[in-house]
């Protein structure tokens, strides 16, 4: 078995974490977000006003990217709090 360059097995692993980032932000979350709003849409005759969505700081592949956004923000001194959970999609 050939030995790789240990650059290339990194290289692998860092392609392989991008493209699932790129899977998941490009496609599993906004297929989820539609079925979703599907299903909202259905039960709305039962519960006006319902809506359903992905709860994206609970998707464990994307924690590592939401950290990094909490870090910039939480970072950030000229942002006021209300400011700050709007970037964040917090509910003020």
């Amino acid at each position: 078995m050939a030995d790789w360059p240990s650059g290339a097995l990194l290289s692998s692993n860092f392609a392989h974490s991008v493209s699932t980032l790129f899977l998941w932000r490009s496609s599993v979350v906004p297929m989820a977000d539609n079925i979703l709003g599907a299903i909202a849409e259905g039960l709305r005759p039962w519960f006006p006003g319902a809506t359903l969505k992905v709860a994206i700081e609970r998707v464990a592949v994307l924690s590592e990217e939401r950290a990094a956004l909490w870090a910039r923000i939480g970072g950030a001194p000229f942002l006021s709090d209300e400011e700050k959970r709007r970037i964040l999609g917090i509910d003020a």
